[in-house]
């Protein structure tokens, strides 16, 4: 039998991108805008996250590299 493990390591990009969907959501439910605040929000959000991934991607690959 296999095992699943799932590791979530909570940063202040992803609590910032999890607080701006949910603001937007809820601001766009409260104000009736029909999604769209939510459109230009979704793509900040993605953005966020994957800036941050590149980042530490590239961070972990140079740190054994010491030229």
């Amino acid at each position: 039998m296999t095992q699943i493990r799932l590791l979530v390591r909570l940063t202040w990009s992803k609590i910032m991108a999890f607080v701006i969907l949910a603001s937007a959501i809820f601001e766009d439910i409260y104000f009736d805008l029909d999604g769209k605040l939510l459109m230009f929000a979704i793509p900040f959000v993605a953005t966020l996250i994957g800036v941050k991934q590149y980042f530490d991607r590239n961070k972990t690959e140079n740190d054994g590299n010491t030229n």
